[in-house]
């Protein structure tokens, strides 16, 4: 059994994209069923591999984690009755506090080091990390860095392709018989109510907490689910503005204090911070190092109009002609 995170069935030959080049992939399907209607319950790592090896979804009852005691897992059950199973993975979260339990059930194991912050060189002094506007620099940043210096050619890469993240930002009903590829989102409350209930009915049989109604703002028994809990129409808007490519940066007019400049940086000058104020009102009160263009690309607010607005502002009250200093002395960039 072969699993790639982030890897969409449209792309392989088996399911017609014939403009892709993976003989190995055509040579796997050769010899084993390809599937055509089944889908993903969790799509995080370990809550998908709870899934594998129970074949019960995991999302309906609790978030990224372990096996639980009282799970019953696949590959055990074939190690029990003599079927000889063997792990081979880069994915280090099998071997991390909280997602672990998965590796021990297989007969044996093996695991190839170096994907993202595995903690696998060790390397006292700081490593040489590059200027970015990434708002999470923790342990992991720094490691990521460490095993760099180990993977120089694609030969020693543990993951050598890199999907980007999709974007969120509403609920979208789409009908996959007519419309594969999901471009086309229906709004049909009669079928978003039905999927509503029947979601409703498979909390109860998996025997879900009360937090997990709350979260999906469903009641506790399908009749009680009504047009008013229902979602698609509420946050079409949203979903649109999802659907959208994420604002680049080369779209914008840049200053010394740009969109790209970490959203406490520009709050810390008074100017910058008025210029959201009036431009993008509701900013102030997020922290963290966040970018603008990540925070659009997260929520879709700012929309790509308030973003130029902005842009233009800060370009006008910071020009890069100017060598500002930043709150910390150092120019912003």
């Amino acid at each position: 059994m072969v699993m790639f995170d982030s890897l969409n069935r449209h792309l392989l030959p088996p399911y017609g994209a014939d403009w892709t080049h993976a003989p190995n992939f055509r040579r796997l399907a050769e010899r084993t069923v390809t599937y055509d209607t089944c889908y993903a319950g969790s799509m995080p790592c370990m809550p998908a591999r709870r899934e594998f090896h129970t074949g019960r979804h995991n999302f309906l009852h609790r978030g990224w984690g372990p096996l639980e005691p009282f799970d019953d897992s696949m590959p055990e059950i074939l190690k029990r009755l003599g079927v000889y199973t063997h792990l081979v993975s880069d994915h280090q979260h099998y071997w991390e506090d909280g997602g672990a339990t998965y590796h021990g059930r297989y007969n044996s194991r093996e695991f190839f080091r170096g994907q993202e912050g595995d903690a696998w060189k060790g390397q006292v002094a700081d490593p040489d990390i590059p200027d970015s506007p990434r708002a999470t620099r923790g342990d992991l940043w720094r490691q990521d860095w460490v095993n760099r210096q180990y993977l120089d050619t694609e030969a020693e890469q543990p993951q050598t392709l890199t999907f980007d993240a999709g974007l969120d930002f509403g609920t979208l009903l789409f009908d996959l018989a007519a419309d594969p590829h999901q471009e086309k989102p229906v709004s049909d409350t009669g079928v978003e109510l039905r999927m509503a209930r029947l979601l409703v009915e498979r909390l109860r049989a998996d025997d879900a907490p009360a937090d997990q109604y709350a979260r999906l703002g469903l009641p506790y028994t399908p009749e009680e689910v009504t047009e008013d809990h229902l979602l698609v129409e509420v946050q079409r808007e949203r979903a649109e503005a999802g659907r959208q490519p994420a604002s680049r940066s080369d779209e914008f007019t840049e200053g010394v204090l740009n969109l790209r400049t970490p959203l406490a940086d520009l709050l810390a000058e008074p100017a910058a911070a008025d210029a959201i104020r009036r431009t993008v009102p509701g900013l102030l009160t997020v922290r963290g190092g966040f970018t603008l263009l990540q925070i659009a690309a997260f929520t879709g607010y700012p929309a790509r109009p308030q973003l130029a607005a902005l842009a233009d502002e800060l370009a006008r009250l910071f020009p890069a002609s100017d060598h500002h200093p930043s709150h910390d002395g150092e120019p912003s960039r």
